[in-house]
């Protein structure tokens, strides 16, 4: 069997572990806001917003996050989402719920553990209870967000295929991935103030727990799982030689979402 076979092989068959362990095909969880950089305390008040594009309500009891290779949190449990619901998870969600009075309580979790989102670049990355790559998404310096100002995925069409696996790759165009204020000092071109946005007690900007995503929901086919094994894959290398040698041993360039 050539090289090449291996790993569509390799991809196929972890695609189809994957699918049976979570129940979660490829594209149905997706990471679609985030809050890096705010003025509190550093990791009191960042978060980011999860989307489900499943066909049925998915228990995120035991659920990990982590960046950079290790898994730094862990979701608690009762922890779950409803098709085409959105969750928020960040860690302190009284705290939270204080300073974004208008989101709903059940929407809001805690990590629990010492993740935190870096300022200028890291990562995001949601597994299941057996260490699985479910989604993710890759930030560097530059990206669209400023301090207080979340950073969205557009809605617009292809948005939400897009948003994990293929913004790691360099931008040749212009991003899915925008400012929720597009009026922030240093914003790149092709930024679109979210419509749903609106003012946390603090002054932040963002449209944390809604949105206005509409697209059908992914079917588990051939390729679809062996996209999922192919992020099994890329799980397994982070984890022993970090994002960016394992990025780069797959041909992947430098990541950007701005």
């Amino acid at each position: 069997m050539s090289k090449t076979q291996h790993t569509w092989v390799t991809g196929m068959v972890l695609g189809v572990m994957v699918l049976g362990f979570s129940g979660v095909a490829p594209g149905q969880l997706v990471i679609t806001e985030f809050m890096a950089d705010t003025s509190h305390a550093d990791g009191d008040l960042e978060w980011f917003e999860l989307y489900s594009r499943t066909p049925t309500h998915v228990d995120l009891s035991g659920w990990k996050i982590g960046d950079d290779g290790a898994l730094r949190g862990t979701l608690g449990e009762g922890v779950g989402i409803d098709p085409g619901g959105y969750v928020i998870f960040t860690s302190d969600s009284e705290r939270f719920l204080t300073e974004w009075p208008e989101v709903t309580p059940a929407q809001v979790f805690s990590w629990t553990g010492s993740f935190t989102l870096a300022n200028t670049s890291d990562e995001i990355f949601l597994f299941d209870p057996l260490d699985q790559l479910v989604a993710s998404v890759l930030y560097t310096d530059g990206d669209p967000g400023e301090e207080d100002i979340s950073v969205y995925l557009k809605y617009e069409p292809g948005a939400l295929d897009d948003a994990g696996l293929a913004d790691w790759r360099e931008a040749s165009g212009p991003s899915h991935w925008s400012a929720s204020d597009p009026t922030v000092s240093g914003a790149g071109a092709g930024n679109v103030a979210d419509p749903l946005a609106m003012l946390s007690l603090n002054g932040s900007s963002g449209s944390p727990g809604t949105g206005a995503y509409a697209a059908p929901i992914p079917e588990p086919g051939a390729v679809g799982l062996w996209c999922v094994g192919f992020l099994a894959v890329i799980w397994k290398r982070v984890r022993r030689r970090g994002v960016r040698a394992a990025l780069g041993g797959l041909g992947f360039s430098r990541v950007r979402v701005a």
